[in-house]
């Protein structure tokens, strides 16, 4: 509800994307748990029910483009991707062409930091 009917309330045209991805079946919706253990370390709503799939052993780590989100996982250690890194990843896995992949990462360029920003075109040219 948080990504999918909210999202398209707000206008974000990933939520269209998700909710594609749900109808075919890329991506697997959860029932809520209860109760959620990730709660009390401060995580609430969809936040700490992302933790507590992860938690449960359910995912290897957290993708998320919210940077106060990442800070918290950080701070409980928790291993995270972040949305230059989900779209730079396929390139480095040799799944998409860099052309491609460099596309995605400008598109995300107005909602990233221009650090990371620079860090993943680095990346992608062979500079780190």
């Amino acid at each position: 509800r948080e990504v999918v009917v909210a999202g398209k309330r707000g206008g974000y045209a990933d939520a269209v994307i998700v909710e594609n991805n749900i109808k075919q079946g890329r991506l697997k919706v959860s029932r809520r748990l209860q109760p959620n253990p990730a709660t009390h370390l401060g995580f609430p709503g969809g936040e700490g029910e992302v933790l507590a799939l992860f938690l449960q052993g359910r995912c290897d780590a957290i993708a998320s483009d919210d940077a106060r989100f990442l800070r918290k996982l950080d701070a409980v250690a928790v291993p995270y991707l972040t949305a230059a890194a989900c779209v730079v990843f396929p390139y480095t896995a040799g799944k998409i062409k860099r052309k491609e992949s460099r596309a995605m990462l400008e598109q995300l360029r107005p909602f990233i930091s221009n650090d990371e920003y620079a860090f993943f075109r680095l990346f992608m040219e062979g500079g780190t």
